[in-house]
């Protein structure tokens, strides 16, 4: 009976520790954090079978109190799989929510966009219509030598056609989505900066970056808003280009009031900004790059490098420097 059960016990032993480790591997996409949070559940089981079999060893526990531990900690190892596994199975479908919750934006934002083309459209033809009919009043004006009203004419025509509107990069799904987010804060009173130098040709999957950008500003915008809505301080700052293969992105907000001051960190550990800054996360390592978030000052920062497999080539902008993401 005895060596039966100090049988039992080892073989848990040795099954709850193969648990940790496939809970390991399992959860490898998970933060540390996470990692070792889940891995308390067969930590205590195995800390609870090493004190029975002690306490067993030295007398203190009867052979049927110790065998009645050791069977049921024979179980705790599938019991364990099976908890990690569903733990996988909710992250993967709160991941597939966040997808489609991604997608629907950037489809949103690429009718809004469309539409804004189509009026762009009408109103152009508009400004061609009339400065065909301005020209030809220009030209009869000249040939009566009424050069000064020619030139009032002229002036007119010049603010007439002045552009008022500028696409934020030119990709896309990524104008669309920036579009999107602009109109947001305006409406929101949070102040918008974004400097996005995206080129059309990116090659990386417009779904990603779709997803991407929209966690970031998503995020960004949320925390701006828990800073004070439209008060002066409220901000979202959007920094993005290519360069040395890889997209380059920054997202800084004006932090939410009691956000604590971290130095630099990596991975998915920041609640902040939710944990569907996950995707973020492993959107970028899927593309050999990563993801550091920073908060100082009152400004929380996040900057993503996705690399784009050498698919795009630098070149030399205007200053002689490197990089793909200068506006052609």
């Amino acid at each position: 009976m005895s060596r039966a059960v100090l049988v039992a016990d080892v073989a848990a032993v040795v099954g709850i520790v193969a648990a940790c480790v496939a809970g390991l591997v399992l959860l490898r996409e998970c933060s540390v954090r996470r990692r070792l949070a889940c891995l308390l559940c067969p930590a205590s089981q195995l800390a609870v079978v090493v004190f029975a079999t002690v306490l067993y060893v030295q007398g203190e526990v009867g052979p049927t109190s110790a065998g009645v531990i050791a069977a049921c900690s024979l179980g705790c190892p599938l019991l364990d799989i099976e908890f990690f596994r569903a733990l996988v199975a909710a992250e993967q479908a709160g991941l597939v929510r966040q997808e489609v919750a991604a997608a629907r934006e950037q489809y949103e934002a690429q009718l809004a966009h469309a539409r804004h083309v189509r009026d762009m459209r009408a109103s152009y033809q508009e400004l061609v219509a009339s400065a065909s009919s301005t020209f030809g009043s220009v030209a009869g004006e000249l040939a009566a030598g009424n050069v000064g009203e020619a030139a009032r004419l002229l002036g007119l025509e010049e603010v007439a056609l002045a552009p008022e509107h500028r696409e934020p990069c030119d990709h896309v799904v990524a104008a669309a989505l920036l579009t999107l987010y602009e109109s947001r804060c305006a409406e929101l009173g949070v102040r918008w900066d974004c400097d996005a130098q995206i080129p059309r040709n990116l090659p990386l999957p417009p779904v990603e970056l779709s997803m991407v950008l929209s966690n970031l500003l998503s995020n960004a915008v949320d925390a701006a808003m828990r800073k004070g809505g439209s008060s002066p301080f409220a901000f979202v700052r959007v920094r993005a280009r290519v360069s040395r293969g890889f997209l380059v992105l920054r997202v800084e907000n004006s932090c939410a009031p009691g956000a604590q001051e971290r130095s630099e960190r990596r991975g998915d550990e920041l609640p902040e900004h939710g944990w569907g800054r996950q995707i973020v996360a492993t959107i970028a390592r899927a593309h050999g790059g990563e993801v550091t978030d920073e908060v100082a000052d009152g400004v929380w920062r996040t900057d993503v490098l996705v690399g784009l497999g050498n698919c795009l080539d630098d070149e030399p902008d205007a200053d002689g420097e490197r990089g793909a993401g200068s506006r052609r």
